[in-house]
């Protein structure tokens, strides 16, 4: 599944995964992009570098469902914030 994403450095997103409300913080910096990701309440992750195709969240990790990653579908480049929603998606597996 896609998380739809923006084309901005900064964004806030919240969503429902398989019945986990996920608020998550994509920032762009000049080392790459980063995220927070609170999943019903719970911190997950804090300032964690997005690389392509590395599991940001994953099966079992803290008692989440699934895995959410960022992955080019050009390259295998890192992402970067201008290529959102397009060469770099935002993906949840179940």
């Amino acid at each position: 599944m896609i998380i739809p994403t923006n084309k901005y450095p900064n964004q806030y997103l919240t969503v429902i995964l398989n019945k986990q409300k996920c608020q998550i913080a994509i920032k762009q910096k000049t080392t790459g992009v980063f995220v927070d990701i609170i999943v019903d309440d719970k911190v997950m992750v804090i300032g964690q570098i997005v690389l392509d195709r590395v599991p940001i969240l994953f099966e079992d990790y803290r008692g989440f469902v699934g895995s959410i990653e960022f992955n080019d579908t050009q390259k295998q480049e890192n992402p970067d914030f201008s290529g959102f929603n397009g060469r770099f998606l935002l993906i949840y597996n179940p």
